[in-house]
């Protein structure tokens, strides 16, 4: 009895676990954070990520929630992220050409609806994340589900983004508004 409870814990926890990318996560945080962005960029793509070409990724990338399914994320051309961005593939999340996500930015595609008081996280819920052409995330910028932000748009550092963004802005805030436009 003890046995099938203990395989079956186990089948639980690897059910969503990709064994190639996860070999691939390992190896790339290996390399020092700063160099060997190309190198990095094209481990992930070993693993299944599509990242478009001259897209680089400066440090550790932290992938959470659906990573067995990779082709949730698209990232396109001439990138460039940071250390320590983290994205959450709960639903798509899809960041255009000649993006840059500054130190520590999280985008966020899934969450909860609000459940009953002896529980408020009830059932889970994804929705889409889209990030447009050479738009800039500050260090530490928080994308929530379900936002798109227009091309080249800016948005400051800590900011925290729960409504969609249209192009060429700078954003700022908790939550974030748009404090001012930018020319095409």
């Amino acid at each position: 009895m003890a046995n099938t409870t203990v395989f079956r814990v186990l089948a639980a926890e690897f059910k969503g676990l990709s064994p190639r990318l996860a070999a691939i996560q390992a190896l790339a945080r290996l390399l020092p954070a700063g160099n060997f962005l190309r190198v990095r960029a094209l481990l992930y793509r070993t693993a299944g990520l599509r990242i478009g070409h001259g897209t680089v990724i400066a440090g550790k990338l932290n992938l959470s929630g659906d990573v067995a399914h990779c082709d949730k994320l698209t990232i396109g051309r001439n990138c460039y992220f940071n250390t320590g961005v983290h994205i959450n593939l709960g639903g798509a999340v899809r960041i255009a050409d000649r993006v840059s996500l500054g130190m520590d930015c999280l985008i966020v595609s899934a969450s909860h609806k609000i459940g009953t008081s002896s529980f408020r996280a009830g059932p889970g819920t994804a929705d889409p994340v889209v990030i447009g052409a050479g738009s800039w995330l500050g260090a530490r910028a928080v994308v929530l589900p379900g936002v798109e932000i227009g091309k080249g748009t800016v948005i400051a550092a800590g900011a925290v983004v729960t409504k969609s963004l249209p192009a060429n802005v700078v954003a700022a805030g908790i939550p974030a508004r748009v404090k001012r436009g930018l020319s095409a």
